[in-house]
């Protein structure tokens, strides 16, 4: 007797399934769509046989012991597989005219991973949104999976062993035992990185696996009113066109998505320019400026740059109009 048994991996976002397959009596292969179904998903099976001819034979399906369908050239069955952790069993038995069987069992047993990751670049600490990677951003992915056994007890997942791999490469150093975690640098061009792990109990009974893919973004910078006493004013964001009424306007450039440590380290430089004058300012990390109106209606253009000294890569600019009361300005 000879027997096969194929491990598939499931790759949908968020849920992930083990599903192993056994065969006996002979060639007999099964198209499994989708090949990883979620929980109570429907999954269609479409049998092959290079042994017997399937069209001419009696095919017989079981779901957990229970006959759904007989008949002659049933090679195809769509169903619901069970709920997260359950064992559904599908037993296939095909004979041929001259009485040659062949059986399949395949053994939908759903498991589930989530694959989370924040990129180590700046945004404001109210902004609601998700910190993206830029040109050589860290970015650091977690892990969690929810694997359980046929008692329905969670496997802690540091014990649990974990395979990841970037850009379809294995990262060797960073996978093993208890590894949920995963840091890595992402391209120095725009584009995006696909991360891929795989998460097996140690006997390998279980596997699910989980690919997102991490879009490189490039960098920008927004302006918001600046209040000296409250600091930014977030729900003012300023346009490219920006009205300064009688009295001091201070404002505050954000450089989104640009990396943490640049800033940390004083490594981002802003360059200001009006009427495409560089400021002279006490700073080249300066990201605050404050203008002052009067009683005469103008206005400049402002413009700004700003750049990683770290990685030229990494850079963005402004331009915009400041409509002041008059001509005169204060830094």
């Amino acid at each position: 007797m000879k027997k096969l048994i194929i491990i598939i991996l499931i790759l949908i976002p968020g849920l992930t399934s083990a599903t192993t397959e056994q065969t006996t009596g002979g060639n007999f292969s099964a198209k499994i769509e989708p090949a990883n179904p979620e929980p109570n998903q429907e999954v269609a099976v479409t049998l092959n046989s290079y042994s017997i001819d399937l069209d001419r034979s009696q095919v017989s399906w079981f779901i957990n012991n229970q006959a759904i369908k007989q008949g002659i050239g049933l090679k195809t069955h769509t169903a619901a597989v069970g709920d997260l952790g359950s064992n559904q069993v599908w037993r296939i038995v095909a004979k041929s005219q001259d009485g040659q069987t062949l059986q399949k069992i395949i053994t939908f047993r759903p498991a589930e991973v989530d694959l989370l990751w924040q990129a180590d670049t700046y945004v404001p600490s109210t902004y609601p949104g998700k910190a993206l990677p830029t040109s050589e951003s860290t970015v650091k992915m977690v892990a969690i999976p929810n694997i359980l056994t046929t008692t329905g007890r969670r496997y802690d997942p540091k014990k649990l062993v974990y395979r990841w791999e970037k850009d379809f490469n294995f990262m060797k150093t960073q996978s093993g035992f208890g590894q949920d975690s995963f840091t890595f640098t992402s391209d120095k061009l725009f584009g995006s990185n696909k991360i891929k792990v795989t998460v097996s109990t140690v006997d390998e009974s279980i596997t699910a696996e989980k690919s997102v893919t991490v879009p490189i973004r490039t960098p920008f910078i927004a302006l918001y009113q600046y209040n000296p006493l409250t600091g930014p004013i977030y729900n003012n964001l300023l346009s490219r066109e920006i009205n300064v009424g009688t009295g001091l306007f201070s404002i505050i450039a954000e450089p989104f998505y640009f990396n943490n440590p640049a800033i940390k380290n004083n490594q981002l430089t802003f360059d200001w320019l009006v009427d495409n004058e560089s400021l002279q300012l006490k700073t080249p990390s300066s990201r605050q400026i404050t203008f002052e109106g009067g009683r005469n209606k103008g206005q400049v253009n402002l413009g700004i740059k700003a750049v990683n000294s770290q990685n030229t890569l990494q850079n963005a600019s402004y331009n915009g109009i400041i409509r002041i009361t008059n001509n005169e300005t204060g830094f």
